[in-house]
């Protein structure tokens, strides 16, 4: 080896995460937001990608107390649930949210440790973000209306 700073056999790799921010206004009559995203920026359709959540805040803009728990659900990864007795696909929930807040209060969730999900379905530039009340805490009376800012995080495994 004639140059000490030579190695053939060890390459670097450059594997930045890349964010997107989703702002949207969800209620019980709308509950998906249809994010399309820049090929320029972040092309999913190319390579293996995971995504994750860094941040969810929920601003309650209802004028009742908001008392639940929201699951924000995508349609990039997806994940195994039965369903009397039937294994059934559905979308991966990313998160859920724990929401106790009165009129133009908020909550901040951050997960206690960052968790990256393989996306399993990127045949477009786009993909849907919901968010929906827990199936075990929904309760048929309470309407929600609250404005979302959810931070996710992108890397592609090399």
């Amino acid at each position: 080896m004639n140059n000490p700073n030579e190695f053939s056999k060890v390459k670097l790799i450059s594997n930045p995460v890349k964010s997107i921010v989703l702002h949207h206004d969800f209620s019980d009559t709308d509950t998906k937001a249809r994010c399309k995203l820049d090929p320029q920026f972040i092309d999913i359709r190319e390579g293996v990608w995971q995504v994750a959540v860094s941040h969810v805040l929920i601003l309650n803009k209802a004028a009742t107390e908001l008392n639940t728990v929201f699951d924000l659900k995508t349609n990039l990864s997806y994940t195994c649930q039965i369903i009397d007795h039937q294994s059934v696909t559905v979308n991966e929930c990313l998160a859920s949210v724990k929401t106790q807040c009165k009129q133009d209060e908020f909550v901040f969730y951050t997960p206690p440790a960052r968790v990256f999900y393989t996306v399993n379905d990127a045949s477009t530039d786009s993909f849907i973000l919901t968010l929906t009340r827990s199936k075990i805490l929904t309760r048929e009376n309470q309407e929600h209306s609250v404005k979302v800012e959810v931070l996710l995080l992108f890397q592609r495994m090399m």
